[in-house]
Order: structure tokens, then C-alpha cells, then sequence
């Protein structure tokens, strides 16, 4: 169990912090050469994988995300206290799992970077496929999301409440961040295609 990467959650564990230990350690492994950190790193991406969503939520009919017809696979769940998962990992690429699929020549940290790589570009208002908050209509112009924008909300429960289900609010975040990073470190090797 890892706890401690967001602040605000009074260390309940999270994703953050778990993402973190496979980063250090496929780091401490790349500067050492020392077997002992790629089974580390091996480790604690596997306890990062039970973070990642690995199954098509249905969501409610009529919300945001059914319109949009998102496929919630490879979204990240960020802790036990918000209950919500999100697009991508915070702030990061997720190359440090192609890195140690790399190491290690085993697909599943492949197929699980791929997950979360494709899942993010869903949850990107753009002006083709723009996405609408939930204080808002879907089409009503006062509710889109300006083109860029991703919330950093998967709702597939009813934490916050039943209505939110499948909807985010309008604001930017750093899962615009993640989805840059991965564009720019991951989707030009030849594996990710």
C-alpha cells in the first residue's frame, strides 16, 4: 500500500503516490543496473495496475459521458477518499511503464500504458466533439467546455451525488498536462501505434 501523493486527502491511499514508486524505481534500476530495482519497479507497477479501470462502465443514459459514448478503459482511479478515476496518470506520460515493459519484455506494462494513453484523448473538449458540464444542457453553449479543456472527473459512482454520474465540471487541470506528455513521449513509438 502507498499513501501520501495528493495533499488533500490526508494519505489515504492513492495512485499518485503508488505511479511514484514504479518512476523512482525504474529510475534508481536505469542509473544502478541493479536487478533488485527492476523487481521493485516490477512490484509497484503492479500495485499501480490495480488503480486503472479495466472494464466499459455503462453509464447512465442521457449523461455526458453515455452522449460522448466513453469507454471508461484505462482511466485511473485517484483515491480511496474522492471514489472517482481520471484521464491519465497525474502529471505524468506513463512512460516509465513502456520503459520497464522495455526491461523487462513483458506486454502487460505495454497494454496497460496503452490503456491509459487511449483513454485520454475522450475526456478533450474540442470543437468537433466538445464536451458539456453538468450544470448545463448537452448543446448549450454556456455549459462547453472551451476546446483544450479535460476535467479531471470519471464519475462512475455517486460520491458526489447521483446527477453527476458520467458528467464533469468546467475547468482545466492537469490531466491537460498528462495528455501533452503523452502525445509528446509515447505516441511516436512504433508499440504504442
Amino acid at each position: 500500500m502507498t499513501t501520501g501523493g495528493p495533499g488533500e486527502i490526508l494519505t489515504a491511499p492513492d495512485s499518485e503516490s503508488s505511479f511514484a514508486m514504479v518512476e523512482s524505481c525504474v529510475l534508481l534500476y536505469e542509473a544502478t543496473k541493479e536487478q533488485k530495482w527492476l523487481e521493485y519497479a516490477k512490484d509497484s507497477a503492479n500495485l499501480f495496475s490495480s488503480w486503472v479501470m479495466t472494464y466499459a462502465y455503462k453509464f447512465p443514459d442521457g449523461c455526458e459521458f453515455a452522449l460522448q459514448n466513453i469507454n471508461t478503459v484505462g482511466s485511473v482511479f485517484a483515491n480511496v477518499q474522492n471514489k472517482h478515476s481520471a484521464p491519465g496518470i497525474c502529471t505524468f506520460s506513463g512512460d516509465t511503464l513502456y520503459r520497464l515493459y522495455r526491461y523487462t519484455g513483458e506486454k502487460l506494462y505495454l497494454e496497460l500504458v496503452k490503456d491509459i494513453a487511449y483513454f485520454l484523448p475522450q475526456c478533450v473538449s474540442t470543437a468537433w466533439k466538445p464536451i458539456y458540464d453538468w450544470d448545463h444542457e448537452h448543446g448549450d453553449p454556456d455549459g462547453r467546455l472551451p476546446d483544450g479543456y479535460i476535467c479531471e472527473r470519471v464519475n462512475t459512482s455517486d460520491w458526489e451525488m447521483p446527477a453527476y454520474i458520467g458528467g464533469v465540471f468546467n475547468v482545466s487541470c492537469w490531466c491537460e498536462t498528462s495528455v501533452v506528455l503523452t502525445f509528446v513521449e509515447l505516441m511516436h513509438l512504433p508499440e504504442m501505434q
